[in-house]
This record gives C-alpha cells, structure tokens and sequence, in this order.
C-alpha cells in the first residue's frame, strides 16, 4: 500500500507516461530517427526499440493506476526512467543533434543532458514511492477522496488532451474522398 503522497507520485508518472508511449505510437518519426542516430547500425531496429518502449509505457501508465499493480508500474516507471538516462547519455556520447520526438514533438531537443534529467528524475520518483509501498492507505482508505478525484481528472484531461493521437491509433485515419483530393489540386 502506498500513502497519498507516494500515490499521487504514481499516478503523476502514470500520466507523464501514458502522454509519452501514446505519442510514440502514434508519432513514431522523430522518436525512431533519434534512436537510429545514437544506435548506429541498427536500422529497422530503432522503430522496433521504440514501440516497444511505448507499449511498456502504456502498459505502465495503465497498472499504475490500478492499485493491485501499482508496485509493478513503479518498477516499470524505473527501469523506463533509466532506459531514458541511459538514452540521453548516448545523445551526450554520440553528440545527437536530432530531435529525440519526446511526447511526439518533431521540434523537441536532441537525447543528451534533458533526457538524462527527466530519466532519473522519473526512476527517483518511482523509486521513493516504491519504497513507501506497504507504509499505510493506498488508493482507497485515508487517501482523501479529493485527491482521488484529481488524479483521475488527470488521468481523463490527458487521454483527452491526446484524443486526436488515441483516435488515429485506434482507428486509421479516412482516405480522402475524390472529391477532396480534386479540391485541394
């Protein structure tokens, strides 16, 4: 069980998380183009690296906010977080100059020094909240129910904040209709 202190620190990650993999499902370019540059050699790889990085973070958004696998998600939030410190010290070793496409973004910074920030600072929070685990209530009991609420409200404003990426994810987008595409020429 965790305290509502250490809940909060899940479910915030959750989040950041769940915005993270589900723009690297849906807006893989930059993201995998980042991971070719400071895995040279890897090729067809590097898409692979990535949305397997990004199903991991889905899958760990998503146990974080249950409380039965809460601990598991924190485990995971670490080893991502150290996958992204590690990430950012190849772009640092390979002196990376293209966008790292973090959270989608085509006009983000390259993996160097930011991402080995964000990376520890993850795996530091799930870490402190691992360690918190068993220590008193967790999602139910004394967590106000206030703060229950704010945190799911987080959770429902980013999967609506990322409805457009959800969506093409779930479903692909409609091809253009003939009489659009003669529109537009």
């Amino acid at each position: 069980m965790l305290p509502s202190l250490a809940v909060c620190a899940a479910l915030v990650l959750g989040a950041v998380l769940l915005s993270s993999g589900i723009a690297k499902l849906t807006v893989a370019r930059s993201a995998v183009s980042a991971v070719a540059e400071v895995l040279p050699g890897i090729g067809a790889g590097a898409a692979v690296i990535v949305r397997v990085v990004a199903v991991v973070e889905v899958l760990a958004a998503v146990a974080l906010a249950v409380p039965p696998a809460r601990v598991a998600g924190l485990a995971a939030a670490v080893v991502l977080g150290l996958v992204f410190a590690g990430a950012g010290g190849l772009g640092l070793l390979r002196k990376a100059s293209k966008d790292c496409g973090c959270f989608g973004r085509a006009a983000g910074k390259p993996l160097g020094a930011r991402t080995i920030g964000v990376g520890l600072l993850i795996a530091a929070a799930a870490t402190l909240a691992l360690a918190r685990a068993g220590d008193g209530p967790d999602w139910t009991g004394d967590v106000p129910l206030n703060l229950s609420l704010v945190a799911a409200l987080t959770v429902l404003f980013t999967g609506w904040l990322y409805r457009d990426l959800i969506r093409d994810l779930v479903r692909p987008p409609r091809a253009q209709s003939a009489s659009a595409k003669g529109a537009s020429a």
